[in-house]
């Protein structure tokens, strides 16, 4: 089947077969073992392409073409209704004006403040935008005004199972904060930060401060130089999606990781490396792949960030490019290119299938060294935006020892959706079998529900991955007035 996919697709026209085809082929080596056929359709074709062989014959067909013959669709219910998929949840991105009707509301500038020049403006911005966010959705817009550099939230793409209270999001937005406050120390600056208690509707989260030198009247509010030889690596930081056999890393290796998660308050990295524990996490975390995948709000999620070529991505420079990065085999990857449209895989929710969305996170779980969960003390915006300073240390520190990292599955993300969030956001059988899972994973690393659960992180030792997720230019998300 390797071989032939890449071949059979095309004669087939994936655009154009049918849903229950397009879902029966996901599960070709789960639960059928071909491309399925039933003896009624088999003779209904050959009927047909007969018949027209008969009039090319007679001279009575001529034009040149491809036609499609769906009995389904001729003879129906008349009450049937066509599907439509509803638009994503995008909205604008935030204006200069905005913005500064923001900044507005609280603007001062402090004693010792200093103005830094354009150069090193981009040089913050564009180090702090080298962090990871949520889908790749880079939910984050700048300005440099009078003095200070301001972060926003630019909420433009709104996850519907992923992201409960904007908590995904705001983790990129400490991640990008952790990268501006490193590389403004290269640079030689201090800096002091304002953030304000977020919520998921908050638009600016913290200002940047800039100083040539401590003051004693600030002296408890800078930020510390604790961690400042992690941004030589900020260039080089990559999400590693390889399937590879796993290679052990040494503990010690791993408690560093531990170690450097510490240094934010609060935070902690509880890590497996068991082989027995591993593959228990892959059943738990594959298992919910698949919830992931044939949901209607996962769906929509899964719509939101798969670019399917290279000039898609290229046209957004969000979200992720299946084909270059998730490393997949070609029949796992026309498996998620014919999941696009949700008819497909709520035929496999309904029949209660769709293992074929649980191989790939099973084969990442497994051909790891290690997993470590990233844990807070509380569920809450304002824990995991340190979270998210949490998260980009750890990855840092991990890339800089040449350990790859990649975030394998975004069941924690469910996991707090289904705690915190809207109880209908999954069908009940779903949310059932989702709660049972939940307690096996608090289970397996020993927390409690309350925990607030920020990321799931592979680490594996693998040759860098060949193509990169892109980013926005510069000038997209960067103002000074």
């Amino acid at each position: 089947n390797e071989e032939k996919v890449p071949y059979l697709l095309p004669m087939l026209g994936v655009e154009t077969s049918t849903t229950r085809l397009k879902a029966s082929m996901l599960e070709i080596e789960q639960t059928i073992t071909t491309w399925p056929q039933l003896a009624s359709g088999v003779n209904l074709g050959g009927g047909i392409s007969t018949d027209v062989c008969r009039r090319i014959l007679l001279d009575e067909l001529r034009d040149s073409g491809r036609y499609f013959v769906d009995i389904e669709k001729e003879i129906r219910d008349k009450s049937t209704i066509e599907y439509k998929e509803k638009p994503l949840n995008i909205k604008p991105s935030l204006s200069d004006q905005e913005m500064l009707d923001e900044i507005s509301k609280n603007e001062s500038i402090w004693e010792h403040q200093i103005d830094i020049n354009k150069k090193d403006i981009e040089k913050i911005v564009s180090a702090a935008c080298k962090a990871p966010s949520g889908a790749n959705s880079q939910s984050w817009k700048w300005m440099y005004h009078n003095k200070c550099l301001y972060l926003f939230f630019d909420d433009v793409f709104r996850p519907d199972l992923l992201d409960c209270k904007r908590t995904t999001m705001i983790t990129g937005l400490g991640a990008a904060t952790e990268n501006a406050v490193l590389k403004t120390h290269e640079l030689g600056y201090e800096v002091i930060l304002e953030t304000v208690n977020i919520d998921e509707n908050s638009k600016l989260i913290t200002t940047f401060r800039f100083f040539n030198k401590k003051h004693n009247i600030y002296k408890n509010k800078y930020e510390p130089h604790s961690v400042d030889f992690l941004a030589k690596t900020i260039d080089d930081r990559i999400s590693n999606r390889n399937v590879i056999e796993s290679v052990q890393i040494k503990r010690s290796r791993l408690d560093k990781l531990k170690k450097i998660s510490q240094t934010i308050p609060g935070a902690d990295l509880l890590i497996i490396d068991d082989p027995d524990q591993l593959n228990k996490l892959a059943e738990i975390t594959g298992k919910m792949d698949r919830i992931r995948y044939t949901s209607k709000t996962g769906h929509n999620d899964f719509r939101g960030e798969a670019r399917w070529t290279v000039e898609e991505a290229i046209k957004t420079k969000t979200g992720i490019s299946f084909k270059e990065t998730m490393d997949l085999t070609p029949t796992e990857y026309a498996g998620f290119y014919v999941s696009k449209d949700f008819p497909v895989v709520n035929h496999l929710a309904e029949w209660g299938l769709g293992e074929a969305y649980e191989k790939i996170q099973k084969k990442w779980v497994k051909g790891a060294a290690a997993v470590g969960l990233l844990i807070m003390p509380s569920f809450s915006t304002n824990t995991f935006f340190d979270g998210g300073r949490a998260l980009e240390r750890v990855w840092l520190a991990a890339n800089q020892d040449n350990i790859s990292v990649h975030p394998p599955s975004l069941s924690t993300l469910i996991f707090n959706t289904l705690v915190y969030g809207e109880k209908n956001v999954l069908p009940k059988k779903m949310r059932s079998e989702a709660n049972i899972l939940l307690k096996e994973f608090e289970d397996l690393f020993g927390i409690s529900k309350n925990e607030g659960k920020v990321l799931l992180l592979r680490f594996l030792i693998s040759t860098p991955p060949k193509y990169r997720a892109l980013r926005h230019d510069l000038n997209q998300i960067l103002s000074i007035t």
